[in-house]
Formats: structure tokens, C-alpha cells, sequence
């Protein structure tokens, strides 16, 4: 018996909404989903290039209208790794002090 193709608790969608999903359902799902290997046709891949570099222009254009003028990405803020984990570092130990400060205000 096939775990995706169990159909007996399927009789009403609306209430399988709420219930969790079975674990082996989790796993046969994602053991299938290792096997599958996408593929684009190559006459289908010309139309995606094209498609994606004229968002790409569009979201450039919206962009430029925004900052007024160009969109390079001196316009952006650009963080590293590092200075992410930094800044979420500095983050906490506010919210900590925050915190033991408000207390001791309290008592």
C-alpha cells in the first residue's frame, strides 16, 4: 500500500486542513522528492532567459524611480554575514539589558 495514495481520510478537504500531516507521509514525500531531477526543455530556455532579464529590467526601473536616480548597489544597504550576526549580537544583549534594567527599576 502507498502512503501517498491513501485516500481514506480524504472524504472532506476543508477539515484535513487542520490536521497534521502523518510522518511517513513527510518521509515518502521527501524520499520522491530526492529522486525527481527537474529538467527545462532547451526550447523552453530562451523564453526564460528572456523573461527573467526583463523583470530584472522592470524591478531596475523600480528601483531607479524610488531612489531618483540610478540603481546600483551603492543605493542598497548591503550587509555581510558577519555584520548580520553582529548586529542580531547587539540586538540581544540590549534586549537583555533592557530587560535586568526594567526589573531592578521594578523591585
Amino acid at each position: 500500500m502507498d502512503v501517498l495514495d491513501d485516500d481514506d481520510d480524504d472524504d472532506d478537504d476543508e477539515d484535513n486542513e487542520d490536521k497534521p500531516i502523518k510522518p511517513e507521509v513527510v518521509r515518502e514525500y521527501i524520499s520522491r522528492a530526492r529522486q525527481h531531477v527537474p529538467s527545462v526543455p532547451s526550447e523552453v530556455a530562451p523564453y526564460i532567459v528572456e523573461a527573467y532579464v526583463t523583470l530584472r529590467g522592470q524591478d531596475q526601473n523600480i528601483c531607479s524611480d524610488r531612489t531618483g536616480g540610478s540603481s546600483s548597489n551603492s543605493d542598497q544597504t548591503v550587509m555581510t554575514a558577519r555584520q548580520v550576526r553582529q548586529s542580531e549580537e547587539r540586538s540581544d544583549e540590549n534586549c537583555t539589558r533592557s530587560y535586568f534594567c526594567t526589573r531592578r527599576a521594578l523591585s
